[in-house]
């Protein structure tokens, strides 16, 4: 706002795609829920090259300041999603499924957010595949059936963070 109000929009407009930059960050789940992923990130790498889905009914978020959109993002992500390594992790009350369905030969944990979207959440994996295990399903967000449960993360994610980033 600085450098704006003095004049130098070129320096404003590149701090603001900063800041721009960071809240999307802060839409990614491995980010928000500190999980290191140097190896890669199974949805960063789905989303890389997608464009959001914008719903032009929903109207930007307006907050009183910058660290409260932050923190808004931040905790919609952290909250009701998973990165690949957090699932069922003791750090981490949230989120909860909200119930269990059959979609053909998948089992898919759902849960809603706090605006009503119902959403993949993760896959239950029956343990007969992973005989190592000693729980009946393996809960992961990979999906070997057309990527649902990233689909669902990203059209959510994605349109949140449009909504914050356009009130910034």
């Amino acid at each position: 706002i600085e450098a704006y109000n003095n004049g130098n929009e070129q320096a404003a407009f590149f701090i603001l795609g900063h800041v721009i930059h960071l809240l999307e960050d802060a839409a990614v789940p491995d980010h928000t829920r500190n999980d290191p992923h140097g190896d890669g990130s199974p949805y960063e790498d789905f989303a890389r090259h997608l464009m959001p889905k914008i719903d032009s009914w929903k109207k930007p978020i307006k907050l009183d300041n910058l660290d409260a959109y932050f923190d808004a993002v931040a905790n919609y992500s952290n909250k009701n999603f998973y990165s690949k390594d957090t699932i069922d992790v003791k750090d981490y009350q949230d989120p909860k499924l909200d119930y269990i369905a059959q979609e053909g030969k998948y089992k898919y944990g759902f849960k809603a957010d706090s605006d009503g979207n119902v959403y993949h959440l993760l896959n239950l994996v029956s343990s007969d595949q992973y005989p190592w295990s000693d729980s009946d399903d393996i809960k992961t967000i990979s999906d070997k059936n057309g990527d649902k449960i990233f689909t669902d993360y990203w059209n959510l994610l994605s349109q949140k963070d449009i909504q914050y980033g356009a009130g910034v």
